[in-house]
């Protein structure tokens, strides 16, 4: 059981996102994937608003397509969908929208795994994963707008505001047989460690101050030839994890920055690690080329 949101069949002109399963000369038979699977129908008159049309010109078989929802079976939990009365504005308003709830809803979703102490998706129960939308980002929606809740959840300062919504009774309820106790106070310290671990994180940059000085008439040459990091030994082996610049700056002057690409290494060596064999390479070349070369900390 897999819904994004917290009703489980949508509304009469709601717009989903379908995938295409068949295409037959009597219409075409989606799914809609964020409504845990339910079946749609797409009548031919109601693909385009031509009267002639291939099919399989505006429709392929697994691909997603934006739908109008125009009517529904409860009971049966059926769709009847459309295509011809959706326009761009439609589509552009759809297009904000949902990224902004799947957004709220991942972000939410890495709460429920933390709380849960998952750490691999496929362990995740679904049914539960739904509870506790029900009782924290689906509740939460009833008192604020989206744009409202993300600006204010992602905040220290204010997603206070936001987190008293949460129905906690529910929440106790939902985590009682797994011996896991939810209040306001853990359930903060959950999204503020989220917001330090994925919002504020900074990836780590070094940098450091080289003094290069010649006055030979190959000087030009020199400085290039140590200052050429794409010509170092080791370069291609840091090279997954590290950017390295070095910018003029005034004079005899240049900045040498060490950048990590991201926060998980695939190498063994630490950005300090990286900063220190750069400089020693720059040093070794300008004593080979007779540079006068200063590091200054």
């Amino acid at each position: 059981m897999v819904y994004y949101y917290k009703k489980k069949i949508p509304a009469i002109d709601d717009i989903v996102i379908a995938i295409v399963d068949k295409i037959s000369e009597y219409g075409i038979e989606v799914t809609l994937s964020e409504y845990n699977g339910i079946k749609g129908f797409i009548n031919c008159s109601e693909v385009s608003r031509k009267k002639r049309v291939n099919l399989n010109k505006l429709l392929t078989v697994g691909k997603d397509v934006l739908l109008h929802v125009i009517q529904i079976d409860e009971e049966k939990k059926h769709i009847d969908l459309s295509k011809r009365t959706i326009g761009e504005e439609d589509i552009k308003i759809f297009g904000i929208k949902h990224k902004l709830h799947i957004q709220l809803y991942n972000i939410f979703k890495q709460f429920y795994m933390k709380i849960t102490n998952i750490t691999n998706l496929e362990k995740i129960n679904e049914d539960n994963l739904y509870e506790f939308m029900c009782g924290t980002l689906f509740q939460i929606q009833n008192e604020f707008e989206n744009e409202y809740i993300m600006e204010k959840i992602l905040n220290k300062e204010t997603n206070n505001e936001i987190l008293d919504v949460i129905d906690f009774d529910r929440l106790i309820e939902l985590f009682d047989d797994e011996g896991l106790v939810i209040d306001l106070e853990k359930f903060k310290l959950i999204v503020n460690e989220y917001i330090d671990t994925k919002i504020n994180r900074v990836k780590p940059q070094s940098n450091e101050t080289i003094k290069l000085m010649t006055y030979s008439s190959t000087g030009l040459e020199d400085l290039k030839y140590s200052l050429n990091y794409k010509s170092f030994s080791f370069y291609n082996d840091i090279l997954a994890d590290f950017d390295i610049k070095i910018n003029y700056i005034s004079g005899s002057i240049y900045l040498l920055i060490v950048e990590q690409k991201d926060f998980e290494l695939k190498g063994t060596l630490g950005i300090d690690d990286v900063l220190t064999l750069v400089k020693t390479e720059i040093k070794n070349r300008a004593t080979e080329k007779q540079i006068q070369n200063q590091i200054i900390i």
